[in-house]
């Protein structure tokens, strides 16, 4: 799915064979040429992208963002900088965000206000990540039933036994996620001037034995937002092209 704030039209028949979305965000990073860079990981916990972004990018700045206690004393000491939502969003805004397993956390009154918290904050690029719910989506987005063509699917990742849209848990998983309602998500909080990619990722190949029903599942779905002043969408467009392919 591609679009900006006025327009979206769907292509998202791409598949991402990767289960991680750190070769993408790696290129798609390098296109910004600059001396520093500066990133924001976004409820990090204990897994921030932090070897990541000194490995590829030497001379930048990072910040771990995390609501959890226990989290920024782990980024404490480890020596890595720390803070919690509302400090981020009213600090120094960073090039790059990365919101890795974050949006289907946030609960639906808070997620608009949230959303464009991040791009306020984001000055070149934001990358995403979340569990894919389709399949699972046919009734309303806090109630998980079904779609008619996998009616017959017996198996549910992992993902599914951690919706509790109603709980206080804020590890469990608020609302049900699938490229269509991240595409409405990041649609309905763009600001102006800026561009977004949603695309599948990590498919499976699902089989009934006892049936020979056989379905094809993404279990991720994955995006990038990013200013056009930073780069041509065609050079996105490009990044993308070299490790998104058809399936099946």
């Amino acid at each position: 799915m591609s679009g900006n704030r006025k327009e979206n039209s769907a292509a998202a028949e791409h598949i991402y064979f990767g289960r991680k979305i750190i070769p993408i965000a790696r290129d798609i990073m390098k296109l910004a040429i600059k001396n520093t860079i500066s990133v924001a990981d976004i409820g990090c916990y204990k897994r921030p992208v932090a070897s990541f972004v000194s490995k590829n990018f030497p001379n930048s700045r990072f910040m771990g963002v995390d609501e959890d206690p226990d989290a920024l004393a782990w980024l404490r000491k480890h020596g890595l900088n720390g803070c919690n939502f509302a400090q981020y969003s009213d600090g120094e805004a960073f090039d790059f965000s990365f919101l890795l397993e974050v949006v289907e956390h946030i609960p639906e009154e808070f997620n608009d206000e949230f959303l464009r918290a991040v791009f306020r904050q984001t000055n070149v690029a934001a990358f995403f990540t979340t569990p894919n719910f389709f399949g699972w989506d046919a009734g309303e987005r806090t109630e998980l039933k079904l779609r008619a063509e996998t009616s017959e699917l017996r198996y549910a990742p992992d993902h599914l036994k951690n919706f509790k849209p109603f709980s206080s848990n804020p590890h469990d998983h608020k609302r049900i996620m699938t490229v269509d309602w991240l595409s409405q998500d990041i649609e309905n909080t763009l600001p102006d001037g800026w561009r977004f990619r949603v695309f599948k990722a990590w498919p499976w190949t699902l089989t009934d034995h006892s049936t020979g029903a056989v379905f094809n599942h993404c279990f991720k779905v994955y995006a990038v937002a990013w200013k056009e002043v930073a780069f041509p969408e065609k050079l996105v467009d490009h990044v993308l092209s070299e490790h998104l392919s058809s399936w099946p």
